[in-house]
């Protein structure tokens, strides 16, 4: 009798591959794979991954986000000048070749600075906009009652 196939886990679930263009290779799937699995969920424990690898996992996002992020700022520049818009192509071209998070990856070691490093930074950033957030929440709650 023919053993019935394992079923795979959701790709959501499954752990971000190294050094390949896994389908879904994108920060935005990584950062899915997060939301479905934090370390503080009792949930972690099912899907077979520690809370070490949990953490890893966000602070692996959180320095890509931050190269990401750098990439962006790069953009909003506005530079169009023919240097600018050889490095921006250049860029594409590499995420079209191996894929965002392989790029990314790429860059992250091209950057000299540690994952640490720029998972801190992104997650400062955050925070900023977080306390930005909190704090306009209220003026844009009485302007949006104003509103006609």
């Amino acid at each position: 009798m023919a053993r019935a196939a394992k079923a795979e886990p959701p790709a959501a679930t499954k752990p971000i591959e190294t050094g390949t263009k896994p389908s879904g290779a994108t920060l935005e799937f990584c950062g899915l794979g997060k939301v479905t699995v934090d370390a503080d969920d009792p949930s972690a424990a099912r899907t077979g991954w520690s809370a070490t690898r949990v953490r890893e996992l966000t602070e692996q996002r959180d320095a890509l986000m931050q190269v990401s992020m750098s990439d962006a700022d790069i953009n909003l520049k506005e530079d169009w000048s023919c240097t600018a818009v050889g490095e921006n192509n250049t860029h594409m071209r590499r995420r079209a070749q191996v894929g965002e998070l392989a790029a990314l990856r790429e860059q992250l070691e091209a950057s000299g600075k540690t994952a640490s490093e720029l998972a801190q930074k992104h997650r400062a950033w955050m925070e900023k906009i977080r306390e930005r957030g909190a704090r306009d929440a209220p003026l844009q709650q009485e302007e949006a009652a104003l509103a006609p």
